[in-house]
């Protein structure tokens, strides 16, 4: 039947979607070996406020995400078709995934960030982007033309490459914030571009997304304004806890295949 073929289909999707994040970090490094493009800066980087502030960016998607979530289910009435409840639990499960961004990315890129060093929450933050990232292209081509989701992505893959070839660390501040803004900008749009249900939802999205850019912004505040008052001490005391986890690992800068095998230096 109809509804069987398409249960089969969003299953192997899903199956889908965690090979494709593992596929996307071997090219990652296969680029790096082949080339000697230095896609992550590790000798550049390091704790700066700019870097920290901009994974606030991913509040806004995760804003949205919920939004279009729970205006789904307020709005659109049961029994659900397949297409719908797949979309549910995708911007659901995105709705959660942006959510756990900010909290990774600011552990990786600036509470546990070391100049040379990827530490353990480093290699948590990439996983949990790199699968994010891929859910939001699966979830987006059910939704929108291919030549979109090909815009869409080759502009956040830009904001990224731009990012990992900074060579200083003026710079890569800079570039990995905007990194953040354009990732957090491009998938609020995926979000609320063609949503699920469009004819039925979009006169009371709007509604939906005040209340949870209010509930993020002032939770966002509160988080920012505890980390203000609390004293020296205490924010040492659980650095250092977190600290006995970071598993910090010296990476050496590769050499450039250009330099290093084509013009035999």
């Amino acid at each position: 039947s109809v509804l069987a073929h398409g249960s089969r289909k969003h299953v192997l999707l899903w199956l889908a979607i965690f090979p494709l994040g593992a596929l996307l970090l071997k090219m990652l490094n296969w680029i790096e070996a082949q080339t000697g493009l230095q896609l992550d800066p590790v000798h550049h980087w390091g704790k700066h406020p700019m870097v920290g502030l901009s994974a606030l960016c991913f509040a806004a998607p995760a804003s949205a995400y919920l939004a279009v979530t729970l205006c789904l289910v307020q709005e659109v009435p049961k029994p659900y078709a397949p297409k719908t409840n797949i979309q549910i639990i995708l911007y659901s499960v995105l709705s959660a995934s942006f959510a756990l961004v900010i909290v990774t990315c600011a552990l990786a890129d600036y509470y546990y960030k070391k100049k040379g060093h990827r530490a353990l929450c480093g290699k948590v933050d990439v996983g949990v982007a790199v699968a994010t990232f891929v859910m939001c292209v699966v979830d987006y081509s059910l939704r929108a033309s291919a030549l979109e989701v090909v815009a869409l992505t080759s502009i956040v893959i830009a904001a990224f490459i731009s990012s990992g070839l900074s060579r200083s660390f003026e710079e890569w501040v800079f570039r990995h914030s905007l990194w953040h803004v354009v990732a957090g900008a491009v998938a609020t749009t995926g979000a609320l571009r063609q949503p699920p249900e469009a004819t039925r939802i979009s006169g009371h999205i709007g509604q939906f997304l005040i209340c949870t850019s209010i509930t993020y912004g002032i939770v966002c505040a509160a988080f920012l304004l505890c980390c203000r008052i609390l004293p020296k001490e205490r924010r040492e005391a659980i650095w250092s806890l977190g600290a006995q986890y970071a598993n910090w690992q010296p990476k050496q800068v590769a050499t450039p295949f250009l330099d290093g095998q084509l013009l035999g230096s």
